[in-house]
């Protein structure tokens, strides 16, 4: 599923959206969540960011739990930016709150999350 993911965002193929956020959601495969959050982004659709603020509202309320929340944040970010929408304060404060509680700095991976954008950019044009 984590190589499917990252072909689907790369190629955007919308068709998979809905597996791969119901493959997101549950988190059941360390480091998957990474690339789901970097297709979904990629979609760029306002169901893949709804997908995302609910990953974001459901496990930055889990200190107990260090998942894929900065690379989810991370995507996030990207894709609201995309979008022309403001992440919201409350998502700041439980972002920042996680981090602290699980000893990150507060701010996401945004350049490496960057990487993999323009990776991805490269092979949907150039790279084919």
């Amino acid at each position: 599923m984590l190589t499917g993911s990252w072909f689907a965002g790369v190629k955007r193929w919308h068709r998979y959206e809905p597996l791969i956020s119901a493959a997101l959601l549950p988190s059941r495969t360390c480091y998957a969540g990474q690339m789901h959050a970097f297709a979904l982004a990629r979609l760029g659709s306002q169901s893949a960011l709804e997908t995302l603020h609910t990953y974001l509202d459901y496990y930055l309320r889990r200190p107990d739990l260090d998942y894929d929340q900065r690379w989810v944040m991370a995507h996030l970010l990207h894709l609201s930016s995309a979008m022309g929408v403001e992440v919201p304060p409350s998502l700041w404060s439980d972002y920042a709150a996680w981090a602290t509680a699980r000893g990150f700095a507060s701010d996401p991976p945004v350049e490496k999350a960057a990487a993999l954008w323009e990776l991805a950019d490269w092979l949907d044009s150039d790279g084919r």
